[in-house]
């Protein structure tokens, strides 16, 4: 298009109109109408590119046709977009496509994320991110929404990592979780023990052992005449004991090597008579439990037939407990 000084030299320094000074001497812009013209063949040309034919009747045609091209141009002007090429591109909300030519909203990733059950964003693991910050919260994966996990290529590192995070009161254990009191749990204890419990076990912890395991499967502490799993704090203990002379009538206190803490499972007592190998109803007795604590037992002699209590005789005795 050409400005009116293309056309006539009475237009300002900037090819402008001027409405010319005559105290100055300057002229007027004169309009010639080769310049009306070319505004007209302009003005028309929009018309023509847009599809539209002059309408001495609408004053709207030059805006209706730059319209017009505007929304037809877009399709026609921008390709759309692709994974290799720029352009324009569909968004879409969907959760579960493999569609490459349309575009995720923001709706459609929390979706994604959370299974669309309302689930919290802070719940969810991303990549490299350890939860929770606040130490409020585990992750959580809903299990009728069920991730993918997988370590890079390549790399020696886990899938996935469960740590307590220096936390020396907290487990560092898987949960699974039932709504309701149906809990387990699997992994490492506080005490460092590869474990398994929950509210599904009663509420109880229970070691988990393998072929590889070195840590001491029976770890025990020990002493005269007994032994103590450390693992599990069960104790055996045995003993012996002799007397002369008692009669079945006498009850005698038998202390426990140690005392147990949690209390008695069994007690068994069978008869002993020291440096003798015959067996006749002189020495017919056995011996009889009485009661007992955690710190030992009463017992007595129980003859059967004639007895001799005037000979040395006694007990041997094994317990058992916590």
């Amino acid at each position: 298009m050409q400005k009116i000084g293309d056309i006539t030299t009475t237009a300002d320094p900037q090819g402008e109109f001027t409405d010319g000074n005559v105290a100055q001497g300057v002229s007027p812009t004169i309009l010639p109408a080769a310049w009306f013209t070319t505004v007209q063949r302009e003005l028309i040309a929009v018309l023509t590119d847009a599809g539209l034919k002059p309408d001495k009747s609408d004053d709207s045609q030059v805006s209706k046709a730059i319209q017009k091209m505007l929304s037809e141009g877009i399709d026609k002007a921008v390709v759309p977009a692709s994974l290799t090429k720029a352009g324009i591109t569909k968004l879409s909300n969907e959760t579960n496509s493999d569609d490459e030519t349309t575009a995720a909203t923001p709706k459609s990733v929390t979706d994604a994320l959370t299974g669309a059950k309302g689930v919290n964003l802070g719940d969810i693991m991303t990549v490299g991110a350890r939860y929770p910050a606040n130490g409020s919260k585990c992750t959580t994966f809903m299990s009728n929404y069920t991730p993918h996990l997988s370590a890079a290529k390549g790399s020696a590192k886990p899938a996935l990592e469960i740590s307590n995070q220096g936390n020396k009161d907290a487990v560092a254990a898987l949960l699974l979780h039932r709504e309701g009191d149906f809990a387990t749990y699997f992994g490492l204890d506080t005490d460092n023990a590869l474990a398994i419990g929950g509210f599904s076990l009663d509420g109880k912890r229970y070691r988990l052992y393998h072929e590889g395991f070195t840590g001491g499967l029976a770890k025990m502490s020990e002493g005269p005449g007994w032994r103590k799993d450390e693992n599990t704090g069960f104790i055996i203990q045995w003993g012996q004991t002799v007397t002369t002379g008692i009669n079945e009538s006498t009850n005698l206190w038998q202390s426990f090597n140690v005392p147990f803490h949690q209390g008695v499972g069994a007690i068994l007592l069978t008869p002993y008579w020291p440096g003798r190998n015959s067996w006749d109803d002189a020495y017919d007795y056995a011996p009889l439990l009485g009661g007992y604590g955690n710190d030992g037992f009463n017992w007595n002699k129980q003859s059967f037939g004639h007895v001799r209590m005037d000979f040395d005789s006694g007990m041997h005795w094994l317990a058992v407990g916590r």
